[in-house]
């Protein structure tokens, strides 16, 4: 008699648990990138007007 392989009950959290983690480190460099954009175009006078200023 075969035991039943037990380890497939295991990978589906740890590929959501990985994936998670891929998700969260493209969001927080996203947000890098668009900080970084805003502050290079709020620091080029040529582009500040591209800003709505609130």
């Amino acid at each position: 008699m075969l035991l039943p392989n037990r380890a497939w009950q295991t990978r589906p959290f740890e590929d959501m648990c990985r994936r998670q983690k891929t998700y969260n480190r493209i969001k927080a460099e996203v947000r890098q990138i668009v900080a970084d954009e805003l502050q290079r175009i709020q620091s080029d006078p040529e582009l500040q007007h591209l800003l709505q200023n609130k």
